[in-house]
């Protein structure tokens, strides 16, 4: 098992790695703690919260990036700004990317972080959240662009069987997908689609699974991991929000990392704090938080505390 630098920090007396595995009990009484731990700290907070009549709101939803850190015991490792919709498809991400920006730079330091983990580069990093709409997908494709831009051999392995969402963000079409393979109806090498960038490959869902949890927790997804492991540099596996299904749970324990995405000012504060322990609970290795959608000028109002780039603040979209 490899420890992170990363994680000492900010590690949770009792968290639990892949090698000693806690009841998912027992991480949700962590994560109770937690959330009165952090209602604790949210009631002390003042300045500019109190000033601008919105502290019941930094309770409760994630505005304040070191009380969050310090709440879930994990490190916020990049902050996406909000951006503009250019294009359709995955020419909107490679127009992005390939433009200097502040979402450029945040996906260039977010790739950073999670090749410097132990200094030993993550092989396989799945990304969850807590609730729909808070940007795992976005981020886990984006950052899969940005690896695969850097000579790196990417697949991005679409794992939300029951709203995929894959085929329109990336321009593909495949008739069989992760739910054909995982059935034994399909071999890897059937179902691998190039993702329209040199150096990336993707595995669409396929057809919807309303039993999406048994078939992830087959063996055939573990070898898939490990036919995959010759090939490829980085595996990225999209999976459903963590508080809604319990398919990231489940796949937690069979990658190196996992990423939590929250959207900034709206992903409710509990919510996050109890997916990001349960996921630990059930063996998963937390790297790191990543906050999507961040608007610079309030992200500056609630974290004067915290130093930023002034090309950051100078960028930031709209």
């Amino acid at each position: 098992m490899r420890h992170s630098a990363l994680d000492a920090p900010w590690s949770v007396p009792g968290a639990v790695g892949r090698d000693g595995v806690a009841s998912e009990q027992h991480g949700a009484g962590r994560a109770r703690r937690a959330r009165g731990e952090a209602q604790d700290a949210a009631d002390g907070l003042g300045g500019d919260v109190h000033a601008h009549g919105e502290r019941a709101g930094a309770r409760r939803f994630i505005v304040d990036e070191q009380h969050l850190q310090a709440a879930a015991g994990v490190r916020v490792l990049a902050h996406i700004p909000q951006v503009r919709r250019v294009g359709q498809g995955g020419s909107r991400l490679t127009h992005q990317l390939d433009q200097p920006s502040a979402f450029q730079e945040a996906i260039r330091a977010l790739y950073a972080e999670c090749m410097l983990v132990d200094g030993d580069p993550l092989r396989t990093l799945l990304v969850t959240s807590s609730h729909p709409g808070e940007g795992k997908t976005f981020v886990t494709l984006a950052l899969a662009h940005f690896a695969a831009a850097a000579g790196q051999r990417v697949l991005v392995l679409e794992c939300d069987l029951r709203r995929p969402s894959f085929g329109p963000a990336l321009s593909l079409r495949a008739e069989r997908g992760m739910s054909d393979y995982l059935r034994g109806k399909a071999r890897p090498e059937e179902i691998v689609c190039r993702g329209g960038v040199e150096g990336l490959d993707a595995i669409l869902s396929g057809k919807p699974a309303i039993n999406s949890t048994e078939l992830l927790s087959h063996r055939r997804m573990r070898q898939l991991l490990e036919w995959a492991a010759p090939h490829y540099d980085l595996v990225l596996i999209d999976t459903p929000p963590s508080q809604v299904l319990r398919d990231a749970r489940v796949l937690a324990r069979q990658v190196d990392g996992v990423l939590y995405c929250a959207q900034w000012g709206r992903s409710q504060l509990s919510s996050v704090l109890d997916g990001v322990h349960e996921v630990q609970a059930a063996g998963g290795r937390v790297i790191g938080l990543v906050l999507d959608r961040v608007e610079a000028e309030q992200y500056r109002l609630y974290n004067a505390h915290t130093s930023m780039p002034d090309t950051y603040l100078a960028l930031g979209a709209s």
